[in-house]
């Protein structure tokens, strides 16, 4: 990741926290600042997890969110997709496209896809398209887990679609062996964690 990017995106959400009276320390705070959010988008924005769903509340700031939307695709990985509203918040799924394209399009993961009804030969923006339209529907499509970088056999066990004892939650459902599940999860938090040291550090 350009190194010029990532400390474009710290400084400005510095900026913008000394405006709002509060101040980063590097930590996941739970309330609505561009620290809170970068810190969320870490793995996203580090080429190491596909993407990531969150609610944001930004009625309040919508100059600022145009700025940081603005900054934030500026790299030409990086890429959003505004989906609906929920409660006042816009529910929005961040992406990393050179990431998610290699994960949904492992030959096995993409069969599964295929298998409930994604386009065949489908293109990236074409199978972003079809979950939206199913997320915008009535059933939920618990298949975005594959989306967000959970281990297929993950998804499967969460959908009922393979026999897979359940053994915890951590991240997300985890259902069999748990080993290349801790695996990810460890590579997410570790990417987690070198964001909140970026954004405390107040330099990427």
């Amino acid at each position: 990741m350009n190194s010029s990017y990532l400390s474009s995106l710290v400084e400005w959400v510095h900026k913008q926290d000394q405006l709002s009276g509060s101040r980063c320390n590097g930590y996941l705070k739970q309330n609505e600042n561009f620290c809170y959010l970068l810190g969320c988008l870490g793995p996203v924005i580090l080429n190491i997890k596909p993407a990531e769903l969150l609610n944001i509340g930004h009625n309040k700031n919508p100059r600022y969110w145009k700025e940081f939307k603005k900054l934030l695709i500026m790299h030409p990985d990086i890429e959003l997709l505004e989906i609906r509203e929920i409660n006042k918040r816009e529910q929005i799924l961040f992406y990393n496209r050179n990431v998610l394209n290699e994960k949904l399009f492992d030959p096995i993961n993409y069969n599964f896809l295929e298998k409930i009804n994604y386009p065949r030969s489908a293109s990236l923006e074409k199978c972003l398209e079809h979950l939206v339209q199913k997320i915008r529907a009535t059933d939920f499509p618990h298949e975005i887990g594959l989306f967000l970088g959970y281990p297929l056999k993950d998804v499967l066990g969460f959908m009922g679609l393979a026999s897979l004892p359940y053994i915890k939650t951590q991240g997300w459902k985890v259902y069999g062996n748990e080993r290349i599940s801790d695996q990810w999860y460890e590579r997410y938090q570790s990417a987690r964690k070198l964001m909140q040291e970026k954004i405390a550090l107040g330099s990427g």
